[in-house]
């Protein structure tokens, strides 16, 4: 088998989850854990995405909700999850409102955002069909620059 052929064949494994009526991709090999959301403490001069910290396994971690960050407002639904991430041996929690499932596509068959200036586009790097339809694989990183820049969680130092 020569490398376009590996190349093709290599596969990558998602969590879908859902936040207001879009359907994104989450790469599981940057999840911890899937959560109930539980009790938080408040972060004075935070920006309004952030909707507080969590005490996890002896870490204090930033909960970011998804729909504020992506202007839909803050969700009232109780099926809200918290997916933990681990980007950079640093912790996130990221609210979303319902997940859905774990998926693997191909990265062969990985296609590239639409370049617009909305937020939900800028944090989407790259679109994937799979059974169920279509997800916006999440720009993590760029996610929690703005939350690393302001309150220097450690990440890339």
């Amino acid at each position: 088998m020569n490398f376009s052929q590996r190349k093709s064949r290599a596969q990558q494994s998602f969590i879908a989850c859902r936040v207001g009526e879009v359907t994104y991709a989450v790469n599981i090999e940057q999840i911890k854990e899937i959560i109930q959301p539980g009790s938080l403490e408040q972060l004075p001069q935070s920006p309004d995405y952030i909707i507080g910290t969590l005490h996890y396994r002896n870490a204090i971690i930033p909960i970011i909700d998804l729909r504020v960050r992506l202007g839909l407002g803050a969700s009232d639904s109780l099926k809200i999850k918290w997916i933990i991430l681990e980007l950079d041996h640093v912790l996130y929690g990221l609210a979303v409102d319902h997940v859905i499932e774990v998926f693997h596509a191909p990265i062969a068959e990985f296609y590239q955002a639409p370049n617009r200036r909305n937020a939900e586009a800028r944090l989407a790097q790259d679109i994937v069909n799979y059974a169920q339809g279509t997800a916006y694989i999440l720009a993590l990183a760029q996610l929690t620059d703005q939350l690393d820049n302001e309150f220097g969680t450690g990440r890339d130092e």
